[in-house]
């Protein structure tokens, strides 16, 4: 990767053409002291909702933060999906957690073998599922999932999805594309997801709370508390990890 196209050296362009020193930002956006410089040298992958709160703070337009982001309107090639795939691989291969990957617009393109007995998928699902988004997988009646979820802590997860693909989408400038008018005419089908959209439009709030990011799954038997974390992946920044870390039992 060039090093104008480097998150770090967008970053830290974006930053200093703002007056905002590495400190200035980080009181901002309430991070750790040398966040940003690990940023900007490349050492760390920022949250993309980190991404977003810094792109916020610096009042950047929709443009600059497309630049941010290296966001792009068009779909991924499956020669991107290969090499992101490829890429994650062994890292899949020895995660302690649940973990698939899911591009900019949040189609879902690979799973751990974690997040496969999590989800319950069933192996001769997997090739078919390659694709799907992720608000079709969790809506869908027959979602595997849903049978080891209260309805409480189903919607919470569906809520907590939806909430945060509406921001993405807002803050993107992406309402308008052909692609998610396509998605939400199929998501149109499933029976919880008009309400739950309709409410989630609602919302006012930007990010979703620290409460959000956390569900309770029966797995075993016995209820195990994760936390959902999304990561942007700098070599790959069309694509995001998203982990559901164990925080213990309940």
């Amino acid at each position: 990767m060039s090093e104008e196209n480097h998150l770090g050296h967008r970053l830290k362009n974006f930053r200093e053409a703002r007056g905002f020193t590495q400190q200035m930002l980080e009181l901002a956006i309430d991070a750790a002291f040398g966040h940003i410089s690990r940023i900007e040298s490349g050492k760390i992958n920022p949250t993309k909702e980190t991404l977003l709160k810094i792109a916020d703070v610096l009042k950047l337009n929709s443009k600059e933060i497309a630049l941010l982001l290296n966001f792009q309107t068009q779909k991924v090639t499956p020669r991107e999906i290969m090499a992101a795939v490829n890429y994650l691989s062994p890292y899949f291969s020895k995660a302690q957690n649940p973990a698939y990957l899911a591009d900019d617009m949040w189609f879902m393109h690979a799973w751990n073998k974690k997040a496969e007995e999590l989800f319950q998928i069933p192996k001769a699902a997997l090739e078919s599922l390659k694709g799907i988004h992720e608000l079709g997988f969790i809506f869908q009646s027959e979602f595997p999932i849903r049978k080891n979820l209260s309805q409480d802590e189903w919607k919470k997860l569906a809520q907590a999805q939806l909430r945060h693909f509406m921001s993405d989408l807002a803050i993107n400038n992406r309402t308008e594309e052909e692609w998610l008018k396509e998605l939400l005419k199929d998501l149109e089908n499933f029976p919880d997801f008009t309400k739950m959209w309709q409410e989630a439009l609602q919302s006012k709030r930007a990010f979703l709370s620290e409460d959000e990011r956390y569900l309770q799954i029966n797995v075993n038997g016995k209820k195990r508390r994760f936390f959902i974390s999304i990561l942007n992946i700098d070599k790959f920044p069309r694509f995001n990890l998203v982990e559901f870390v164990v925080k213990g039992r309940s």
